[in-house]
């Protein structure tokens, strides 16, 4: 499988250069439905499946405080659909993480999961050699920034249940059946 293009910023490196950083934002159409997208030189920086623009935008401020993003909807729909057109979009999207050192550990590791497999919170946490971290793995997961093309929706529960979906379990469900995982086989699928 071709692995997903991810770069990754700490926040301190973000304190030192974010106000140069430039960011481009807009809600676009995707064929998950509506999200609020945002990128920085060609980079996905933010991907939330919402319709809701208000409380997107307020996420999305609040993590990148020292940049001044700018409204540029044709130009973030064309990457959207760019992405969304290709054979693979988890191999033709470009990321670009920030976050602590832990939490972007979390979100690569989450790119390295095969579409059409799961793991879990247990698992990802033994990869990032934190075994005993399984709470706060779960944590970052959930404040996973970029929806879908991060794939936090296949991690489940070590009980086989599907666990929580920042962007709803419903949607959880549809990813899963979509790359091919028979939810019958999870607990409370």
């Amino acid at each position: 499988m071709p692995e997903i293009h991810v770069y990754s910023m700490s926040t301190g490196v973000y304190e030192e250069a974010g106000k140069c950083l430039p960011l481009s934002y807009a809600m676009v159409d995707t064929p998950h439905g509506k999200a609020f997208f945002a990128e920085s030189c060609g980079r996905i920086v933010y991907m939330s499946l919402t319709d809701d623009l208000d409380t997107a935008l307020n996420d999305f401020k609040r993590r990148w405080y020292l940049s001044k993003p700018s409204l540029r909807e044709d130009h973030c729909q064309r990457m959207v659909d760019k992405i969304f057109d290709s054979e693979d979009p988890f191999s033709c999207a470009r990321i670009l993480l920030m976050g602590t050192e832990f939490q972007v550990s979390v979100w690569e590791a989450l790119t390295h999961i095969e579409e059409g497999t799961i793991s879990t919170y247990k698992n990802i946490a033994e990869h990032i050699g934190h075994p005993e971290a399984v709470r706060a793995v779960a944590n970052a997961i959930g404040d996973n920034p970029i929806a879908y093309l991060v794939p936090c929706h296949r991690v489940v529960r070590t009980d086989g249940s599907l666990g929580g979906y920042r962007w709803g379990l419903e949607s959880k469900r549809q990813f899963l059946t979509l790359e091919g995982i028979d939810l019958s086989q999870l607990k409370a699928a």
